[in-house]
């Protein structure tokens, strides 16, 4: 209506009763616009509902009115007791609030955090209930994800909760089987009840914690103490859990039991190290074996060297022995023919004597003794040529003996720098493995 027709008119001040209505509508048209709001009638009949429920829940407002909300609920919450329940508190004037699942048109799941708002007349009485929501389905979603994950965590893991200062809060039955305690008994006592005392009085040990209370998120492999004082291995990670200000609120440990596996590992580093000792130790005693043979091949060798050197000395020696034996042989050559000039000389003289008759009988005497001497000459030249001729075949026996041996020293000397080689070779690959041996043990160790 135009400004004009009011403006010779007052309008009376609104009554108490109507100011508080006209503010109470204002704060529902408030919310209205932000979030989904449908009202009821006391007994849950709907009467009219936002464009902003009617968006999340997919329907249309011709489609829900005069309908009852169980439409929103799944069959078996609608039959349900509490469900009656929670209409009949409701239609008494107690309001309700939490979160709530709800059913779409198309079927599919909606989350939202709600309050039904009776609202009452003048005299008490439920008039009808408005409902003020906000759709929280991804956030629900990504909760109950969430949860299904530590579900899944809790039934396969060992799992145990602590406030941030290390007391302990709760634990699953998986934790409480493996360090062989009952809740009750760990209850309210702090962490350290799972460690050796070396441990917890350690600085390290108070870093631990500091660095979880500050938020810092902690995985490993750890040795524990159970109950009976036995000592398991744990692959863990401890979680802080933060609220929305970041503050650490708590800490969840998810924990596998590792015993079996770190103590087969134990034991292969402890086999480990008792083969890499004997490698070392049978390492050690063949290269002090290599070293001996070397120094054995190294003497032969030597004694091959001197053993050539001698033998070249002897096959001179026989080649020089070959060379006197020759010029003995032209020495008995010549004294062979003189022998024979010799024997000439006293036939000659014979003849001569035998026709000077009585008078060369003398000569003869003597021409006869110079004959004899020259056979005897001839006869002892040929025994010493016979000599030199067997020397001779001996020394060349001895010079073609002394070639052998020679080149079988040769061979010899040369198989043995080979021998030493192959030696000096496996002595350096026994001392890598040596070291090998060593780097092992160490390790294992």
């Amino acid at each position: 209506m135009p400004a004009t027709l009011f403006k010779n008119r007052q309008t009376p001040a609104p009554t108490e009763p109507a100011a508080t209505t006209s503010k109470a509508q204002a704060t529902l048209d408030a919310f209205s616009r932000s979030q989904a709001v449908i009202e009821f009638e006391p007994d849950g009949t709907i009467i009219t509902a936002n464009d902003n429920f009617l968006a999340v829940l997919g329907y249309t407002l011709g489609e829900i009115t005069g309908r009852h909300h169980r439409m929103f609920v799944e069959q078996g919450e609608a039959a349900s007791s509490e469900y009656r329940q929670f209409w009949a508190s409701l239609a008494t004037g107690r309001p309700a609030a939490g979160e709530f699942k709800r059913v779409a048109k198309d079927g599919s799941e909606i989350w939202i955090s709600a309050s039904y708002n009776p609202v009452l007349d003048d005299e008490g009485v439920v008039t009808k209930v408005v409902k003020i929501a906000s759709d929280i389905t991804d956030t629900k979603q990504a909760a109950l994800d969430q949860l299904a994950v530590l579900d899944a965590l809790g039934r396969s893991q060992a799992a145990i909760e602590f406030h941030p200062d290390g007391t302990i809060v709760t634990a699953n039955d998986n934790f409480l089987s493996a360090l062989g305690y009952k809740l009750s008994e760990i209850q309210g006592n702090h962490h350290r009840i799972f460690c050796d005392g070396e441990y917890t009085s350690s600085q390290e040990y108070v870093q631990f914690w500091n660095d979880l209370r500050s938020g810092k998120f902690s995985a490993g492999r750890y040795m524990r103490v159970t109950r009976d004082g036995r000592q398991i291995w744990i692959q863990a990670s401890y979680n802080p859990v933060l609220n929305s200000a970041g503050q650490v609120v708590k800490v969840v440990k998810y924990a596998t039991d590792i015993t079996a596996e770190v103590e087969s590992e134990m034991q292969t580093r402890s086999d480990a190290a008792d083969v890499g000792r004997s490698v070392a130790s049978s390492a050690t005693e063949m290269a002090a074996t290599i070293e001996e043979i070397s120094k054995s091949v190294g003497r032969t060798a030597s004694l091959a060297t001197q053993t050539e050197s001698h033998v070249r000395d002897s096959s001179s020696a026989a080649e020089l022995l070959q060379e006197s034996s020759k010029a003995i042989g032209k020495v008995v050559g010549v004294i062979q023919e003189l022998a024979d000039q010799t024997n000439l000389l006293a036939l000659n003289a014979t003849i001569e004597a035998a026709r000077a008759g009585e008078s060369g009988r003398s000569f003869a005497v003597v021409a006869n003794e110079v004959k004899e001497l020259a056979q005897e000459t001839g006869n002892a030249t040929q025994s010493i040529e016979k000599s030199v001729e067997e020397m001779r075949q001996r020394i060349d026996q001895v010079t073609g003996a002394t070639q052998q041996i020679t080149e079988s020293i040769a061979e010899v000397s040369s198989n043995t720098n080979t021998v030493a080689a192959a030696i000096e070779e496996q002595s350096i690959t026994m001392a890598e493995l040596s070291k090998t041996a060593e780097t092992l043990v160490r390790i294992s160790g």
